[in-house]
């Protein structure tokens, strides 16, 4: 019975980190796509000038 305690702990845990590796990849995926939209935009400004 201890085993399959242990078994289910390592699995949840590996599923709460892969969770978390997830999320931190996808606010940085977000932060540079907002960076190329603001260069982008800033690219556009400058040229209309």
């Amino acid at each position: 019975m201890l085993r399959n305690e242990s078994a289910r702990a390592c699995h949840d845990l590996a599923f709460a980190e892969v969770i978390s590796y997830n999320k931190a990849s996808l606010e940085r995926v977000e932060q540079n796509e907002g960076r190329q939209q603001a260069v982008s935009w800033t690219e556009r400004r400058e040229k209309e000038i």
